[in-house]
């Protein structure tokens, strides 16, 4: 089962450092996730008409609009547990911002867990996460050096780089009711 796959977005690192400008000077997620990590929903269109070459440089893969844009931001070393994301979301696109080299996604088989939906009061939204009954199995891993969709339904965590000078900062896009299940066809890993 693929897990994920890196996009062929030109000059990706443009975009990654207007994100992080506009996470410092239109937010305040670096100041409120000075310990914690958190998940930080912007308003789309505010994003998008700052960075405009966002929703260019997307359209050029997905043909629906961006209906989500969030900043996940964990600290060094955060272990972020593994889940199933939940809502209408089956894939998603990460986008590396700040401090992502030598961070892990890693995807698991269930290896027979039963599944228990929980809240999250980092996020404010529900999750799904494992009972811990049995080893979980790693089936892949993806360091988020590139933008890349994942299939949020495969169950995963991550693990942010313990040696990172900052956050780990990384955006995630959803597009309504597009299915992105069709990018695993088309690009190799």
């Amino acid at each position: 089962m693929k897990t994920y796959n890196f996009l062929p977005v030109k000059h990706h690192q443009v975009i990654s450092d207007k994100l992080y400008q506009y996470v410092v000077d239109q937010t305040n997620i670096l100041e409120v996730t000075k310990d914690v990590g958190r998940w930080t929903d912007l308003q789309v269109d505010d994003v998008l008409a700052n960075i405009p070459e966002l929703a260019t440089e997307l359209a050029k893969i997905v043909e629906h609009p961006i209906t989500l844009i969030a900043i996940l931001s964990y600290p060094p070393g955060s272990n972020i547990p593994v889940h199933l994301d939940v809502g209408s979301y089956k894939y998603r696109i990460l986008w590396p911002v700040a401090n992502c080299t030598g961070s892990y996604t890693k995807f698991y088989n269930q290896n027979g867990n039963k599944l228990i939906k929980k809240y999250s009061a980092v996020t404010g939204g529900a999750y799904i996460t494992n009972e811990d009954q049995y080893p979980l199995l790693e089936m892949d891993s993806c360091e988020l050096t590139a933008p890349v969709v994942i299939n949020t339904q495969v169950l995963h965590g991550v693990i942010s780089n313990p040696t990172a000078t900052g956050h780990r900062l990384s955006a995630t896009f959803g597009f309504g009711k597009a299915d992105l299940g069709g990018l695993f066809n088309n690009i190799n890993k």
